[in-house]
């Protein structure tokens, strides 16, 4: 931390000094911070180095620091792109289109690979007696409006995406999940759905940003979206990317 941004959190609280060669206490907005350990410095340890002011502004920069808001792996193209189309509609919904990369090869639809998933999936199902609870958890979510029927005919590219049950008997809430594989193909050598998208930058908050958030304040909230990931929906000409038997 240098002084300046030292100045910005430190309090008009007197610190607390203690004895010859012991901490000293300095009251900031993040709390009681040491700050010295109250001892002379040993000069014969110090060393001497050079730089210049473009080299300072380099270690200074946002991005160097962590602290820009910025798409990860050189994607800002698909992030600005991603922030243009997003939008809610009246009922609340964020809808927005698939990443599509520009030059993605030919994607099969993987029909039949779909189709034989599906019945070794309902196979397995039967086995561990999850068909019912599997069942229950896609009309829930079609009757909530999370997926839909999709039409005969589709109106952009296909694809068919198998999917698979994801069971967590530690979790307090949902135990089983559907978990859709993007990465699959028609044959070895057709690409994913997930080779032709761009995967852009992570969209969750930094866990050490809310951290520090928190603690600006004296009250503190907490809230959980339920199934956040499926409270955004895709636009029409893209859906017919995301069916599944």
């Amino acid at each position: 931390m240098n002084f300046l941004s030292y100045i910005c959190i430190k309090t008009n609280q007197p610190a607390r000094v203690g004895k010859f060669g012991e901490p000293v206490a300095e009251k900031t907005e993040f709390g009681w911070t040491i700050i010295s350990k109250g001892s002379e410095i040993d000069y014969t340890a110090l060393l001497l180095t050079q730089t210049n002011h473009s080299d300072y502004e380099e270690l200074c920069r946002l991005d160097v620091l962590g602290l820009e808001d910025r798409p990860e792996h050189d994607q800002q193209s698909v992030y600005t792109e991603f922030r243009e189309q997003l939008v809610r509609s009246k009922e609340g919904w964020h809808e927005t289109g698939l990443p599509w990369k520009g030059n993605h090869p030919n994607l099969p639809n993987h029909k039949e690979g779909s189709l034989k998933r599906l019945t070794n999936l309902t196979r397995k199902l039967q086995k561990t007696e999850l068909s019912k609870t599997y069942g229950e958890i896609i009309n829930e979510q079609q009757n909530n409006g999370i997926m839909e029927e999709a039409p005969e005919s589709p109106i952009g590219t296909e694809f068919y995406i198998p999917h698979k049950p994801a069971v967590r008997e530690s979790a307090q809430s949902t135990k089983l999940r559907i978990v859709y594989d993007a990465s699959a193909r028609a044959h070895p050598d057709a690409p994913s759905l997930n080779e032709c998208l761009n995967a852009g930058p992570a969209l969750q908050n930094r866990l050490w940003d809310v951290l520090v958030r928190m603690r600006f304040h004296p009250v503190a909230l907490a809230g959980d979206l339920k199934q956040a990931f499926l409270q955004v929906r895709i636009k029409e000409a893209d859906r017919d990317a995301l069916r599944f038997h």
